[in-house]
């Protein structure tokens, strides 16, 4: 049994993949980035490797309407130990755009070569919502006008 415990334990920690990374950002959920429509600012992600080895770092970003995309993107980031990354990132508010909040996410995880076990890849994620401010106007819902008719079943 405890041989058969053992290998658990080895098989749950071979498999694993982590990196030690902190991220940071000029806005955050408490501190969000207001934009008129038609504004765009330049802003960033920074990447700290806080491990004494290399990370390599897949990024992806994701916003509602599409609104933040990376400059100069890359497939992946290098990071050597105590080495800091800045990635910049465009944020455009359309000129149509709607007042209301809009989240910028983006997920940040270890690349790893596939050793055929089981892994774990812990990902770190970030985001910040874009306030554009206005008159937030809700619309109510259109009636429909639909004639319901009633069957009757034939038969017993």
């Amino acid at each position: 049994m405890r041989a058969v415990y053992f290998l658990l334990i080895f098989i749950f920690f071979t498999g694993m993949a982590s990196a030690s990374i902190s991220v940071s950002s000029r806005y955050s959920k408490s501190l969000p980035l207001y934009l008129e429509p038609g504004e765009s600012v330049e802003t960033f992600f920074r990447l700290s490797n806080i491990e004494n080895v290399e990370n390599i770092i897949g990024v992806e970003l994701s916003s509602e309407n599409e609104i933040a995309s990376l400059i100069d993107p890359q497939e992946n980031y290098e990071i050597n130990p105590g080495e800091k990354v800045t990635l910049r990132v465009k944020i455009e508010i359309p000129e149509d755009a709607a007042a209301g909040e809009y989240d910028v996410n983006a997920f940040f995880k270890p690349v790893v070569e596939s050793t055929g076990g089981v892994q774990i890849i812990e990902s770190i994620g970030f985001s910040f919502p874009v306030i554009v401010p206005g008159e937030i106007v809700e619309t109510e819902a259109e009636p429909v006008d639909k004639a319901i008719e009633r069957t009757e079943e034939v038969g017993g």
